[in-house]
């Protein structure tokens, strides 16, 4: 696609994000769009922000589960990037009016003392270059009207990413098996959904060297320093006003947002 039409997508985005006005979906009216289009756009209000001062401290992966990606009719998951100013933490209560239609996804992040530069990279590169694992809480949000978005709709916006929630035990990879770490996911003190590590991709290791080969493609990669989400371990809860989310994730932590 031309730029100029990516570049005017990407500012509609922008001021969706901002106005917290969604907008009609980018694949309604570019039918067209190929995944080159989408990350281009998303790259587009990544420089925009980096503009105004705000900082990439991380990525995120998302569309991690088959059912996910059977949802979309993908084979792969996406990714988007955490900025400075998407960060929050354990126990803090946000205002839900400065989201559009938020969800919250429970996950497992990975910080890293190396660089993790593809192509080639391996799960056992993953875990020499992972300083060390912690739980997150993710907050999610769609810029596109009623969450009616198809795979480039949601790399378009940043994979949806709004925010993250930062909390937990932090523990050295040699000593844990993420494929076991347990989830109770709990909204109102009640359990929404319960799940497993190894839903992710299998393992979430797995899903943190997919993503650094995919960003080969695009010429960037995993920065040591940088958190990496590495994919929702159940499926995703909505919130308003009044609801308050808890990630149980055993002797890992436990990690809570809420909504006023």
């Amino acid at each position: 696609m031309d730029l100029k039409i990516l570049q005017e997508i990407s500012d509609r985005l922008y001021h969706a994000k901002k106005d917290r006005k969604p907008i009609e979906p980018i694949t309604s009216e570019y039918p067209e769009i190929v995944f080159s289009d989408a990350y281009k756009i998303q790259s587009l209000n990544l420089d925009r922000e980096m503009n105004l001062g705000f900082k990439v401290i991380g990525k995120k992966i998302g569309l991690t589960s088959k059912a996910m990606q059977g949802m979309f009719g993908v084979y792969e998951p996406d990714y988007g990037v955490i900025l400075d100013n998407m960060v929050f933490n354990d126990g803090d209560t946000l205002k839900i009016d400065q989201f559009i239609s938020p969800k919250v996804e429970a996950e497992i992040a990975f910080v890293f003392k190396d660089d993790l530069v593809g192509p080639g990279v391996t799960p056992v590169k993953v875990l020499q270059a992972t300083d060390f694992v912690f739980p997150i809480l993710e907050l999610i949000d769609s810029r596109i009207k009623d969450w009616k978005i198809q795979i480039y709709d949601t790399i378009a916006d940043n994979a949806s990413a709004s925010g993250v929630v930062i909390g937990g035990v932090k523990r050295i990879i040699d000593f844990i098996d993420l494929k076991y770490i347990p989830l109770i996911f709990k909204k109102n003190g009640q359990i929404f959904d319960t799940g497993i590590g190894a839903n992710v991709t299998g393992d979430p290791v797995y899903s943190i060297s997919w993503l650094a080969n995919k960003l080969a493609e695009y010429g960037s990669s995993i920065k040591a320093g940088e958190v990496v989400l590495s994919g929702a371990i159940t499926k995703a809860v909505s919130v308003n006003q009044n609801d308050w989310v808890t990630g149980d994730y055993g002797d890992f932590g436990e990690i809570s947002i809420g909504f006023i």
